[in-house]
């Protein structure tokens, strides 16, 4: 089960296609009611060149004071992890990528 704004993309696309909100520079702001807008790209294929390559859901939060949400009963995603293998699973993606130094 997803989170409500990752739901609702679900619910109007597919959960293979990348969405995208936009905050604009106040001289492209848009708010003329009580909206959002999502731009969908109609491919299963189509990533960002930005933001997260692979999928980590967690209950607790990576070196942080932030606070996880709970999940709602019954929507706890199967590969939902733990606090302690979110800090070994990111610090293996940083040393792969480069990002810390020994």
């Amino acid at each position: 089960m997803e989170r409500p704004q990752a739901a609702s993309k679900t619910n109007w696309f597919a959960r293979s296609r990348e969405g995208l909100e936009i905050y604009p520079a106040e001289e492209r702001l848009v708010d003329s009611a009580n909206q959002f807008h999502l731009w969908v790209f109609d491919s299963p294929i189509f990533r960002f060149p930005i933001g997260f390559r692979e999928r980590l859901v967690a209950e607790g939060p990576y070196r942080s004071a932030a606070q996880q949400r709970p999940w709602e009963p019954g929507s706890r995603p199967e590969d939902c992890v733990d606090s302690a293998t979110i800090e070994r699973r990111a610090d293996s993606m940083l040393w792969q990528e480069g990002h810390m130094q020994e």
